[in-house]
């Protein structure tokens, strides 16, 4: 019933069979709630698209009332955006995600500085690009 989660990443043994471990950097996609600060009745939700960078530690499934997920367990970077393309700066967290949160899968590379920054799809990576050009 409850969550396969490894509790170190040499421990085989610790590893339930219904999961997989990974080490994959993708691009997810959460609902963040904007009104979340506000007093509840005073506004109404507001849940918008939030786009994060996450590595993925393992996928599991979950039983909830005999309905099952698939959820990721991910350690979420923090990141900004220099010149267009996705700068990490670094560990935020670790957390869960539905895998319907997952997008695409990345890379990361290292530059200037040995900075690490992600790259993502080309289409998202040009639309960046063309959305710091305009600024």
């Amino acid at each position: 019933m409850g969550f396969a989660m490894a509790t170190s990443p040499s421990s085989e043994h610790a590893r339930r069979n219904d999961s997989t471990r990974l080490n994959h950097l993708a691009h997810i996609e959460t609902l963040k709630d904007v009104n979340k600060y506000v007093r509840d009745g005073v506004r109404e939700r507001d849940f918008q698209p939030l786009e994060e960078y996450t590595y993925i530690q393992f996928f599991c499934r979950h039983r909830f009332r005999e309905d099952q997920n698939m959820l990721l367990y991910s350690l979420y970077h923090n990141t900004e955006v220099v010149d267009g393309l996705v700068r990490d700066t670094g560990f935020r967290c670790g957390g869960w995600a539905d895998v319907e949160a997952l997008r695409h899968l990345c890379a990361k590379v290292m530059g200037k500085g040995n900075q690490i920054y992600f790259v993502d799809e080309p289409e998202k990576m040009a639309d960046r690009i063309r959305k710091s050009l305009h600024v």
